[in-house]
């Protein structure tokens, strides 16, 4: 829930998400077609040019993750001491051995 908060229902996020679809597609589009001759050189320049605007949308994409990763991760050790401070001396379970 809180990731969907954070990162999923932002525009810059759907609008990453849409950019890296549609690299992804012309990428493989330009991959599909097969050119010779003096269109070669040309042809593997915009496939090289499409390959870097797609890692740049990755890491992009991967840089508002880290976000809410981070942010989890801090509630969760939170959780964890406040967690760990109510139940501090209580039995939560009991062994069926003697240990």
């Amino acid at each position: 829930g809180l990731s969907w908060v954070l990162i999923y229902r932002t525009d810059s996020y759907q609008r990453l998400k849409g950019q890296l679809e549609r690299a992804c597609k012309a990428l493989e589009k330009r991959k599909a077609e097969h050119v010779t001759g003096e269109n070669q050189k040309k042809a593997d320049k915009r496939i090289a040019k499409l390959e870097a605007e797609l890692q740049a949308l990755n890491r992009d994409v991967a840089s508002l993750k880290m976000k809410s990763m981070l942010l989890m991760s801090v509630c969760m050790i939170t959780l964890l001491g406040v967690m760990n401070s109510m139940y501090d001396g209580i039995v939560v379970a009991k062994l069926p051995f003697e240990p």
